[in-house]
């Protein structure tokens, strides 16, 4: 079905890369051969690596802990509160992925952190700066 998904926006809206996961590389690939075979066009697929917890668990809607960036779907305190939720062993990881902090600060904010995990300090930084920025 991806594969004819892909295929279709191809033809309709001229759409000739499409991005995802790496667990949808075969989606993706199965789309660009349709492509090539039926229209002898060339499309594209690029992946990333899955964003995963500490625990191997995917972020994603069907493990069931998605968040959307739209506040009619999810809230700004409940997109606060994900991430204020984050395990201390994937709030470093986040925040080098979702933040603009220099890497020097984060390595401050992981120190403290380490010190006293209690304290949230690493998640509390972690939801503000990617509350500021995705909503």
């Amino acid at each position: 079905m991806q594969a004819y998904d892909f295929y279709h926006l191809y033809q309709k809206e001229n759409c000739k890369i499409q991005l995802g996961g790496s667990d949808q590389w075969g989606n993706i690939t199965a789309g660009t051969e349709l492509i090539r075979r039926r229209l002898q066009q060339e499309a594209y697929g690029i992946t990333t690596p899955l964003l995963t917890t500490s625990s191997g668990k995917k972020f994603g809607k069907s493990e069931g802990n998605a968040i959307w960036l739209s506040d009619a779907k999810t809230s700004v305190f409940d997109f606060y509160q994900f991430f204020m939720r984050t395990e201390d062993s994937d709030v470093v990881k986040l925040l080098k992925y979702f933040t603009f902090l220099p890497l020097e600060k984060i390595d401050e904010v992981e120190q403290e952190h380490v010190k006293k995990p209690e304290s949230r300090l690493a998640q509390a930084i972690l939801a503000a700066e990617v509350t500021k920025v995705g909503i």
